[in-house]
């Protein structure tokens, strides 16, 4: 007589949910550092995550979940530093339009997420 095999719960655990937390951090500085500097492909989809145009992997929403923050607070605080461009102007006239660039220093977006947080 077979028997199902009985699935176990995975087993929570403080180290796994800190290595989660890093990997949403990293992921959201990875964002920051391709919508700020890259490819115009990566910028483009960079601001479409930061949007939450995109529904599958590791979301925007899904990231600021795994870090305790509310994702709409954390647009409103990137905005507000202009790390990402204010809800009046579209992402793409941000980097494609005639919206003038701000020049100078820039901090690293490790800086920018963290002083956004």
């Amino acid at each position: 007589m077979m028997v199902p095999a009985k699935s176990l719960p995975p087993r929570k655990d403080a180290a796994t949910d800190r290595a989660l937390q890093r990997l949403a951090g990293a992921v959201l500085i990875q964002a920051l550092q391709d919508a700020s500097s890259g490819p115009r492909r990566y910028r483009e989809e960079a601001l479409e995550w930061f949007e939450g145009k995109t529904d599958s992997g590791m979301t925007f929403e899904f990231c600021c979940s795994l870090l305790g923050r509310v994702p709409d607070d954390v647009r409103s605080r990137l905005m507000k530093k202009n790390f990402l461009p204010k809800s009046e102007t579209s992402f793409a006239d941000m980097f494609y339009g005639d919206v003038q660039r701000t020049t100078g220093y820039r901090p690293s977006p490790s800086a920018m997420f963290s002083q956004a947080m």
